[in-house]
């Protein structure tokens, strides 16, 4: 007999569903690189408030980032210094592309590492060093892409970015992780149904950013 999931577990399902939703309807919005419409941020305070929103805004960013916390929580890491690492290595990406280093296919790479993270929660893979190694490179990607919205700012503005968009980043994957965590302690028989909510819904997202890549 199938076990039936419990709200608490199932909930995920239904909020990647209704995400993949909006992708359908509003593809650019969700996927979104220029959290001020494009232009670079022309103050301190508006550097800060785009770093804080660009993870947000784009939900391949945001998926990458929970992924990182749903992972955490798999392995049982309880130094910060892994995602602390992680989000490093975004800033690296940014000041890569802020001083207008391009890079070919940088958004499939970012799909790609979204895919990627969402099978290695799917799968329960708790392969540490292989998954410090993809989530690297993908940060860097990600990094990258966050670079594209201060293009041209001053660097004191790009300083106020990046500040905020590590702040969110740490902040994002340390709440999943304790919710994760949380769960994890609620259902200690069998806590399966959260990989499999949390795996399918980040791939979801890496799929369905992918599926946008190809057909544009």
């Amino acid at each position: 007999m199938v076990k039936l999931m419990s709200y608490k577990t199932v909930f995920p399902l239904y909020a990647y569903a209704a995400l993949a939703l909006i992708n359908v309807i509003f593809p650019r919005a969700v996927f979104a690189h220029h959290p001020m419409g494009g232009a670079a941020p022309g103050t301190a305070w508006q550097g800060f408030a785009s770093g804080i929103a660009h993870p947000i805004i784009g939900l391949d960013h945001l998926a990458f980032v929970i992924a990182i916390g749903f992972f955490c929580a798999l392995c049982r890491v309880r130094n910060i210094g892994f995602p602390v690492a992680l989000i490093s290595a975004s800033v690296l990406g940014s000041l890569v592309r802020w001083n207008e280093i391009s890079i070919f296919y940088g958004e499939l790479f970012v799909a790609v590492s979204v895919l990627v993270a969402g099978v290695f929660l799917l799968l329960r893979t708790r392969k540490m060093i292989a998954f410090s190694g993809i989530a690297t490179i993908g940060a860097l990607f990600h990094g990258f892409a966050y670079g594209e919205a201060v293009i041209g700012a001053e660097s004191t503005h790009v300083i106020a970015y990046l500040f905020g968009l590590s702040l969110i980043q740490i902040t994002i994957a340390l709440t999943v992780y304790g919710l994760a965590d949380r769960l994890i302690k609620m259902h200690r028989k069998d806590n399966n149904s959260i990989w499999v909510t949390s795996g399918a819904g980040v791939s979801l997202v890496g799929m369905a950013h992918l599926a946008l890549l190809i057909a544009a």
